[in-house]
């Protein structure tokens, strides 16, 4: 992770090229236990996202329930796929 000028962690700029040459991270909309929600605004339109970023690189010991944050994240994500095309839900980038 890298740090931008507020003190706040910021995707590593080779880990992330992709949505760096398409989206520029603005302020911190809120926050998780790994992840932080950063208004984005896509550079080719100007159109306004929000982008949760999630940080599984310092993943802590396994949870009571034997699940780690990585695996509490991809299911997060499995779930938002299976979802997808739903009006209420925002589509992953």
């Amino acid at each position: 992770m890298a740090k931008d000028e507020g003190d706040d962690l910021l995707p590593d700029k080779d880990a992330a090229k992709g949505f760096y040459a398409k989206y520029e991270p603005k302020e911190i909309l809120g926050r998780g236990i790994s992840s932080t929600v950063r208004r984005c605004i896509e550079k080719e339109t100007g159109i306004e996202y929000a982008a949760k970023i999630i940080d599984i690189s310092n993943e802590p010991h396994e949870s009571t329930e034997g699940h780690t944050m990585k695996d509490a994240t991809l299911q997060e994500v499995h779930i938002l796929r299976r979802v997808a095309g739903h009006p209420y839900i925002s589509k992953i980038l």
